[in-house]
């Protein structure tokens, strides 16, 4: 892939990701102002004119002449490189924890193998800006201000979607509904400020800033996994964006370091099956060679799929593995399978593991399994239908 096509996306991308936060004629000044300065150092940037206007179907604000194509690739990284982390910090706060994420997820696939033979590193980019951002994190955020924060986001979130009497009445519900298996829920608080004047929307009691943040983080991440539910199509990627637009940089970056994982609310069936059988893969490949803890899982899966048709599938890429859960494929779209069906046939590929590697399974191999996956996946599975514990007890009769 050549100059124009690599450096062209790349700006399209940035222009359309600023422009969801801000405005598209605002994205085009800040990516043209940036470019210009960064020209004095690389002069091919020369052949890159970006116009004054919107984007529209018939018309292409990034125009690129073919010139570019005689830069040094090394080069153009180089640019690549300093343009992303140089926009990055003049977005400030309007950046947000995932910005540069969202650059590289509006990228082809094919584009993260393409940018690191020029040694752009998307990932890298984003470790480098949350190491820099951590560092300056000087003030600690306790678990009343976690709490606090978040659930006043959702009631402004929940307040223009229902209405301030019917968002204050579901909170409560939901805070009720999972109080149970989250005990600190029951100290939180979903004040009626039209009853009381001055009294804030939300209330967090000063002891659970004694419970381990990990807790705190599990229970933040069900409430919203529920409530995207109850948003239904007017949840996933445009829930995410409010909770974004609510919650400031150290806040979001708090909740990334407690467990939640905000992108699971946006995810189909095909991306938790990933996640699923690559957690599996890793567990075994802790005590076996990689290789071997594939075809255990490829071995399974052919058993399983007798029951469960769709799991056929899915297919592992052994010599990209170790790139990403890229490497797993669904060759078909499995987003409309019955929620019930696709738990049973998580739980049965499990179980069917399990009983398959017998003492090589080891006791522990469900919690291996539930550290692997993470919180969020693991809540996910669950609403699925998928008993981790039944599995647990059946495997603890074995040993």
């Amino acid at each position: 892939m050549d100059n124009i096509e690599i450096l062209g996306r790349i700006i399209r991308s940035t222009i359309g990701v600023i422009g969801r936060r801000t405005s598209e004629s605002y994205a085009t000044l800040i990516v043209r102002t940036l470019l210009k300065n960064l020209e004095t150092k690389y002069s091919f940037l020369e052949h890159i004119d970006i116009k004054n206007e919107k984007f529209k179907e018939t018309v292409d604000v990034v125009n690129i002449k073919i010139d570019i194509n005689d830069a040094d690739p090394k080069k153009m990284g180089q640019m690549i490189n300093e343009f992303i982390r140089k926009i990055t910090i003049s977005m400030g706060k309007s950046a947000g924890y995932f910005f540069i994420k969202e650059i590289k997820e509006d990228l082809p696939p094919n584009y993260e193998y393409i940018l690191r033979e020029i040694d752009v590193d998307f990932d890298f980019l984003q470790m480098e800006y949350i190491t820099e951002r951590k560092s300056s994190f000087k003030f600690g955020i306790q678990n009343t201000d976690i709490l606090k924060n978040v659930f006043k986001a959702l009631y402004n979130i929940m307040d223009y979607e229902y209405g301030r009497r019917n968002s204050i009445s579901k909170l409560r519900e939901i805070i009720k509904q999972y109080s149970t298996e989250y005990n600190v829920l029951n100290h939180v608080r979903i004040n009626d400020t039209s009853a009381i004047q001055g009294v804030d929307p939300v209330s967090v009691d000063v002891m659970v800033n004694e419970t381990d943040e990990e807790e705190i983080g599990k229970a933040i991440q069900k409430i919203f996994q529920e409530i995207n539910k109850m948003f239904g199509e007017r949840g996933g990627i445009r829930f995410i964006e409010k909770i974004k637009n609510n919650l400031n940089f150290d806040y979001m970056f708090k909740l990334e370091e407690i467990g939640v994982n905000l992108n699971v609310l946006q995810l189909g069936y095909e991306r938790v099956v990933k996640m699923v059988i690559k957690a599996l893969i890793d567990v075994l490949s802790e005590a076996s060679s990689q290789s071997y803890a594939i075809l255990c899982v490829e071995n399974v899966i052919e058993k399983t799929k007798e029951n469960y048709p769709f799991l056929s599938n899915i297919k592992i890429d052994k010599i990209r593995y170790n790139e990403s859960e890229n490497a797993i494929s669904i060759t078909e779209n499995i987003d409309n399978i019955r929620p019930t069906e696709m738990g049973r046939s998580i739980q049965s590929l499990i179980d069917k593991l399990i009983k398959s590697l017998g003492d090589a399974a080891g006791a522990d191999f469900v919690n291996r399994f539930r550290e692997r996956l993470g919180n969020a996946y693991l809540i996910r599975i669950e609403e699925m239908g998928v008993n981790l514990h039944m599995i647990e007890l059946k495997q603890n009769l074995i040993f």
